[in-house]
């Protein structure tokens, strides 16, 4: 039987486990983490072909978005049979990353993933990524400006990394 099946009682064939994030399930547990560089939507399309339950997009920035930057942008376009598709945001402003986060959802995100987890220095200088694993009242006021979203039924889920110094 494969790692991500299960017989269900009284069935003869195995089954997909599915996943539940908030609203969202998911047709399995297999999901696709973000890799700057490399999860564009072509990549996607190959791990979705590939039984992905999940696939997200690159790390977008809050601000980009905010500031209708075309480079930023472009990282929500993405193809329908990526879907269910979460889009990665990064950013240290707690309005920023709401704005940023509403923005996602109307290009039609089903889930939005806060990266507090990236070790890369250009982003933890700037205070986000894993800089805001030193700072949990800004991570949780980050968290809390996502709540409104919830009229949208969008799924929230975090990317934490311990940062070793």
């Amino acid at each position: 039987m494969r790692e991500n099946t299960r017989v269900a009682p009284g069935m003869t064939e195995a089954v997909p486990v599915r996943l539940r994030i908030s609203t969202l399930l998911l047709s399995n547990r297999w999901l696709m983490a973000p890799m700057a560089g490399i999860t564009q939507s072509a990549f996607r399309r190959l791990v979705k072909g590939f039984g992905a339950g999940l696939v997200t997009t690159e790390m977008v920035s809050a601000m980009g978005l905010r500031l209708g930057q075309p480079k930023t942008l472009r990282y929500l376009i993405f193809h329908p049979e990526e879907r269910p598709l979460a889009v990665q945001i990064f950013g240290y402003d707690p309005e920023a990353m709401a704005e940023a986060a509403g923005i996602a959802v109307d290009a039609g995100a089903d889930a939005l993933d806060i990266n507090m987890g990236c070790p890369v220095r250009k982003v933890v200088r700037t205070g986000a990524g894993g800089a805001l694993l030193r700072d949990p009242q800004l991570a949780a006021k980050i968290a809390v400006s996502y709540t409104h979203l919830r009229a949208h039924e969008t799924s929230l889920h975090l990317v934490c990394r311990l940062l070793l110094e």
